[in-house]
């Protein structure tokens, strides 16, 4: 009787230490998956964040080359606007033909260009056409006018505009490369993007270089 008694409180002993045993697992098993279910959300978040901060920084880069573009175009124009009125106010050269001209450049001004005219490369070279053909005759004129050697408003004026011309080139190749990283952002993370910005502008943007298909 003594011996089946000893045995009976070694088992609820044992079962006891089980019991303990199996709620020490459990407790540890879930707090290892708690805190991997934390690691794998705070991993996300940070990822997030990161793709944020690069995306609104890649942004705004391509906003400012952009904007870097239209500057230089706008100041181009208002130079050569600038030496019509120079010319007109000489009094030597054809009036007629000068308001033909500042006709010309004002009508063109009006077709600025907007990231959408990347889309149509026909009407890019139209443009590019026109903006030469001007540029070439406002300096030709200015250059060619009998006080251009002394003049130093029209020499300042012609300079401007060849130099601002001049950089076209290189401000649409930079602009061409931030836009082309940016759009590449676009397509390796557009589904995290989506929780990012929520706007239609989530597509790739068109180039001067190519238009992306």
């Amino acid at each position: 009787m003594l011996v089946f008694c000893t045995v009976s409180i070694a088992m609820k002993k044992l079962n006891f230490y089980l019991l303990i045993g199996i709620t020490f697992f459990g407790m540890v098993s879930l707090r290892c998956s708690k805190t991997q279910n934390e690691s794998t959300v705070n991993t996300n978040f940070t990822k997030l964040d990161s793709l944020t901060d690069r995306y609104l920084e890649m942004r705004d880069s391509m906003f400012k080359a952009w904007n870097i573009i239209i500057m230089d175009e706008n100041k181009k124009f208002k130079a050569m606007h600038s030496v019509v009125h120079e010319l007109m106010y000489s009094g030597q050269e054809d009036k007629g033909e000068l308001v033909d001209l500042e006709h010309r450049l004002n009508e063109l001004h009006l077709t600025e260009l907007e990231p959408e005219t990347l889309e149509n490369p026909d009407q890019l070279e139209e443009y590019d056409f026109a903006v030469n053909s001007l540029v070439t005759e406002v300096i030709s004129l200015g250059e060619s006018h009998s006080t251009f050697s002394y003049n130093q408003t029209l020499q300042k004026l012609i300079e401007d505009i060849r130099v601002r011309d001049q950089r076209v080139e290189m401000n649409r190749a930079n602009y061409d490369s931030i836009t082309s990283a940016f759009n590449q952002l676009l397509i390796n993370n557009k589904s995290m993007l989506k929780a990012i910005d929520h706007t239609d502008s989530l597509t790739v943007r068109p180039l001067f270089g190519s238009v992306p298909e």
